[in-house]
């Protein structure tokens, strides 16, 4: 990026070098002015508007090359990726299991017969899972 710049700056300058302001041809101190110190202001007030063009331009150019940069970012930032994926997955699931945990409590509150039969199906499920975790723990205070 930064080679363009310099690249658009060294144009700019072969650009105005042509421009350059000559030497007034009159005394300043007589007051007498010729056509051609007229024409000599004129050229100076085309100058600087040139030049002054040519900044705003050139600062123009810098914020265009920045935006296209801060897009370019934006948009590596947010093409889809495996962990991006993977994040999505999981917060759904989490939700999802919220949505679903939250129906099964209002169920069982009201004694609904498909809760009763979940809890009466999973129960013992979970009784087991609990046993085996309890004696993981228990071996390993004993152990340790």
């Amino acid at each position: 990026v930064a080679s363009d710049t310099d690249t658009v700056d060294r144009e700019v300058a072969a650009a105005t070098a042509s421009l350059a302001l000559a030497s007034p041809n009159y005394h300043p101190y007589t007051g007498s002015t010729s056509d051609k110190a007229k024409s000599g202001a004129v050229s100076e007030r085309a100058l600087e508007s040139l030049q002054t063009e040519v900044t705003a331009l050139s600062e123009q150019i810098d914020r265009l090359r920045r935006g296209m940069v801060e897009r370019e970012e934006r948009q590596r930032l947010m093409r889809w990726s495996w962990i991006r994926l993977i994040k999505s997955i999981a917060k759904h699931t989490v939700i999802n299991s919220l949505v679903l945990l939250l129906v099964f409590m209002v169920l069982w509150r009201r004694k609904s017969p498909v809760a009763l039969a979940i809890v009466s199906y999973i129960g013992p499920q979970i009784q087991e899972i609990m046993r085996y975790i309890l004696r993981r723990i228990v071996f390993w205070k004993v152990t340790v």
